[in-house]
This record gives C-alpha cells, structure tokens and sequence, in this order.
C-alpha cells in the first residue's frame, strides 16, 4: 500500500487549518499501549519516512502526520516555532481523540519537537527515540551556510544513490520537496532554528532530578554528519564559496564536532534512568539511508514497553 496519499491520509481540524494524519497498526491496539508518534527534521515532510512505514509493516500503533503547510496539511496562520507546532499536536490528538501514552521518535530538529510535546504531556509519555538530534542541522552556523551555498546536499552526500526508497517512494519524495508550497514553509521553519534552541535550554529539561521520562527508555541514535560536512566543504570551495576567514571557522567547526556532538548525545540520557546508545553507518538522514535501523529500534521500543515480542 503507498504511504502518505490523498487515499491513506486522514484529516483533524484545528479550527484555523487541518493536519493530515495516518494511523497505522491501531487495530488492535489496547488502552495501555503506546502508539508512537514521528517529528521530521525542519523542512522535511513525512514523506521521508515511507521506508520506515514500509519495513514496520503495521507490528507497531504509529501517528503519522504531517506538520502545518507540508503536502496535504494546511498552512496554519501562527508561525511555525516549535511551541506552536507542539501545541498543534497536542490539539490534532484532542480533536481525534487519539489517547497515549505516546512514545516520541525525534529526527533532527523534530528532536526539539517532540522535546517540546514532551513538556507539554511529561507524564502521557512512555519513551522517546531521538536520532541525530544535536548537529550542525540545528543551529545555523553561517560560515557553514556561505561556503555550502548552492551545494546539492542530496547529490552531494550521496543520498540519490543510497537511499531505501521505491521509485514511486522517491518520486513522492522529491514532488514534496519541489511544491513551492513546501518551500515557503521550510523557510519560516529555518527562521525557528535558533529561537527554538533558546525556548528547550529555557526549560532545563537534560539536568532535572528525577529525570523526566523517570524508568522510560531514551534511545539515542547518532549518525556520520561529519563526513557530509566535510564532502560539502570541499565542492563548495570549488565554488569558490566563502572567504577565507569563513572557510577557516568551518574547519574548525569540523575539528570540533565529535567531541561536542559526542557530549550533547550523551547529554540527553539525562531525560531519563534508562538509556541505549546507537550509532548508525550512514550520514544524517537515517530514515532514508538506513530506514531498517529505525524501523527496528522502535520495534525494540515498543517490545520493551509492552514485554511484545515479534
């Protein structure tokens, strides 16, 4: 069955714009189980994640649901920060009556998403899968930006070439991307990178005693953003992109990034007693490039929560 479509999707109105949504392996879910709910990275649509969708094959109770102004949800008239996009949601699971408890999985900045849903509901959430949270993806650096400006990321770093996708799931994918629609949104999104940053350290959620989550499982899951950094830093010199000094700091920036991505993974285990630590084998976009390593840790997840197994 295809994925995100006008057939699958389904509608929740918010009263100043609707959210499209699919629920997935609901059917027999019971009260006490936990339905997992997915946050793409910033400009990114659910359409991404149709590997995932497709590798879990219906074993797990799964919101699916697309962000204001992506594909067939409407733009909404607030902007999107990320408290905003989180209150969003808390109204969609309202108004379809979609109860927890919730098991939160987080790529990117939808890490800082479901960090701020998790503010909202810290007692309606049973764990959280957080993957390749804390890069360079979510706080702009601009000498980042001027020396990959123009830089095909996905052709760059390989990912026309190493992504899971069925043809007509990266047709999808790419339509998405393309629809000038998507784009306008993405680009208020960028504009919530850093205040969304701000408002999550405000909350001091990483150093709270008890942890939030309590015995809750976190899965933290870190990618090799690295090395597309450094492909990316290479063809856009050969752009001739960025000064000298620009160039300089992004170097730096690359010498740097271990041992800071390291201390802010490790860093989030504080938001709970009970943590797993994952390394990926492939670049940023985990849900594209290995999408079997996603579709098995919620598996995990939701086996541990429940004592289910496949």
């Amino acid at each position: 069955m295809a994925f995100f479509t006008q057939e699958t999707v389904q509608y929740a109105d918010l009263g100043s714009h609707k959210l499209a949504f699919l629920l997935d392996g609901t059917e027999s879910r019971k009260d006490n189980q936990p339905i997992f709910i997915v946050f793409p990275g910033v400009t990114s649509s659910i359409n991404q994640w149709a590997a995932v969708y497709r590798l879990l094959d219906h074993s797990v109770p799964i919101l699916w649901y697309e962000r204001a102004g992506y594909s067939f949800s409407s733009p909404s008239p607030s902007p999107p920060s990320s408290t905003i996009i989180a209150k969003e949601l808390n109204t969609l699971l309202e108004v379809t009556k979609i109860t927890g408890p919730y098991v939160l999985v987080g790529h990117s900045w939808g890490g800082t998403l479901s960090r701020e849903f998790l503010h909202l509901r810290p007692h309606d959430i049973a764990g959280m899968v957080l993957i390749d949270t804390v890069t360079s993806y979510v706080v702009p650096d601009p000498a980042i930006n001027a020396v990959t400006k123009g830089v095909d990321y996905i052709t760059v770093c390989g990912i026309v070439d190493t992504h899971k996708l069925t043809p007509e799931e990266w047709k999808a994918f790419m339509d998405e991307e393309e629809d000038p629609k998507h784009g306008a949104q993405a680009e208020k999104e960028m504009a919530q990178l850093i205040p969304a940053r701000l408002a999550l350290d405000s909350k001091e959620q990483l150093t709270k005693q008890p942890a939030i989550l309590g015995d809750n499982p976190v899965v933290v899951i870190r990618a090799h953003g690295k090395e597309e950094f450094e492909k990316m830093y290479i063809v856009g010199v050969e752009m001739g992109n960025g000064t000298e000094e620009e160039r300089r700091q992004y170097r730096q920036h690359m010498a740097e990034w271990e041992e800071k991505e390291e201390a802010a993974s490790q860093a989030l285990f504080g938001l709970s007693k009970k943590g797993k630590y994952v390394r990926a084998a492939c670049g940023h976009n985990v849900q594209l490039q290995q999408p079997e390593l996603l579709a098995g840790e919620i598996k995990w997840m939701y086996d541990s929560i429940t004592g289910h197994s496949h």
